[in-house]
């Protein structure tokens, strides 16, 4: 085993530490340097790479219909025209089609609406913890996870360790099982020992 690293803590005089989604505590330099990097990439998606796919796919089919048109004298055979007026009336059909079922399918609802912010107390229904737990682990500037088979021991560094139901194969067990207990408050979460870690279990630090 090796000794564990030296736990990286956020500092709220200096707000320095670990940065997880807190904007302000990255650097001026962090912060010109992804601004600078997604204007470059987007200017070069815009205004070069754009036009260029767009002019080389317009310069294939000009060089197809010279060629089938001109060359090969296509502009004769009426059959041709014929084909070519049935495929594009199918493919009008399709796309009418298609657009008539996809408002009739969800007439009513919006589907550009935000599925909205998940809190502590539909995280901790979800996990079967209490929002208190939830509350508390948000404040922690170091979590260790712990996974088992349906569970996972999460410890924030007081000591002791917060047994949480983790069952992504399941996800009846999140919605409402009865066999799952819901703790009303963190008193009643069960709790171990960091020491009493289990045989394969696998640690993962964040």
């Amino acid at each position: 085993m090796g000794n564990k690293p030296e736990r990286i803590r956020v500092d709220p005089e200096t707000n320095r530490g670990l940065i997880i989604e807190r904007v302000n505590l990255l650097s001026r330099l962090t912060v010109f340097s992804q601004w600078s990097y997604n204007a470059f990439a987007w200017f070069c998606w815009i205004f070069l790479l754009r036009p260029l796919l767009i002019a080389g796919l317009w310069y294939l089919g000009f060089k197809m219909t010279y060629f089938q048109m001109i060359e090969l004298e296509g502009f004769h055979n009426p059959e041709f025209f014929r084909w070519l007026i049935i495929a594009l009336c199918l493919i009008f059909l399709f796309m009418l089609f298609w657009n008539r079922y996809n408002a009739y399918r969800f007439r009513g609802k919006d589907r550009r609406r935000s599925r909205g912010e998940c809190d502590s107390v539909d995280m901790a229904a979800y996990y079967k913890v209490s929002p208190a737990t939830i509350d508390r682990l948000k404040q922690a500037a170091n979590l260790d996870f712990y996974f088992g088979p349906e569970s996972v021991g999460i410890d924030d560094g007081t000591g002791s360790r917060i047994q949480a139901l983790y069952a992504p194969q399941n996800l009846q067990k999140h919605l409402g099982d009865p066999s799952i207990p819901a703790w009303d408050n963190a008193a009643d979460a069960p709790e171990t020992k960091v020491s009493d870690q289990a045989s394969g279990e696998k640690s993962r630090k964040l």
